[in-house]
């Protein structure tokens, strides 16, 4: 099951807000992003419209939707050709995980690897759904043969053909395991990968927090008579863009 989600990223001043279903709220610098195309970036599925029809203006309707955490896809939200091309892979098989390629992160710092991860995820998924399909009809084709071979009579003439059908299918289906294997570890790979930028932001937003705290708390100290603020902004100990460093 697909669980909607309502996560959208805001701006202040030379901060971005954006969320995801991994790691909740996170902070990113509020840099123009390089160009990526729209079917690979989350802002594709944002759709303007006002009084009910699609133009480039009025309030915006949110489509993220991720699947259930239990399916261990966290970063990919379902990409918009789900909803756009007629009778794309993923809407033939259902709601299933396949659709859910499009990566989540909007830090301007890795779109430009999350259109790239992204892409590989849809190359991945729509390749990976052909094999899982022919590994259910080889499986399929594997229990009907197991069952006519053991319904056979004794000593029947067509054993050893039914035998062979076994065996042809139950080759068959190692070969195709062992595709869908390589095909996840693929997968998880590039999840390996969001959720280590994910974690790196996460990081930087707590040691940000941090600074800002001891700031306000040694500013505090001081009243407003005993400090220029500019000089401060210079000279203190916690400012990340200051050049000069003092000890406490």
């Amino acid at each position: 099951m697909a669980n909607s989600s309502m996560m959208k990223s805001s701006s202040k001043g030379n901060k971005k807000m954006w969320k995801c279903a991994s790691h909740g709220t996170l902070i990113s610098p509020n840099e123009k992003p390089p160009p990526v195309p729209s079917w690979l970036s989350t802002t594709s599925l944002q759709t303007r419209f006002p009084c009910g029809s699609f133009t480039s203006g009025g309030p915006s309707m949110n489509r993220r939707k991720y699947l259930s955490r239990s399916t261990g896809n966290l970063h990919g939200l379902r990409n918009d050709d789900y909803a756009g091309v007629s009778w794309s892979l993923p809407k033939m098989f259902g709601d299933e995980k396949y659709a859910y390629s499009l990566v989540d992160i909007e830090d301007p710092r890795y779109v430009k690897e999350a259109y790239e991860m992204g892409r590989k995820l849809t190359k991945l998924f729509y390749e990976q759904q052909i094999v899982d399909l022919e590994w259910r009809r080889t499986y399929k084709g594997l229990l009907a043969a197991e069952h006519r071979r053991d319904t056979l009579p004794k000593d029947s003439k067509a054993t050893k053909a039914h035998e062979k059908e076994v065996d042809d299918h139950t080759t068959h289906l190692k070969h195709l395991q062992e595709q869908r294997d390589l095909y996840e570890a693929h997968v998880q790979a590039v999840f390996t990968r969001c959720e280590q930028i994910k974690a790196d932001i996460r990081k930087e937003n707590f040691l940000d927090e941090i600074r800002e705290t001891a700031v306000n708390d040694t500013m505090g100290k001081f009243s407003r008579d005993e400090r220029d603020f500019d000089d401060w902004q210079h000279k203190n100990p916690f400012n990340a863009a200051s050049k000069t460093r003092r000890p406490f």
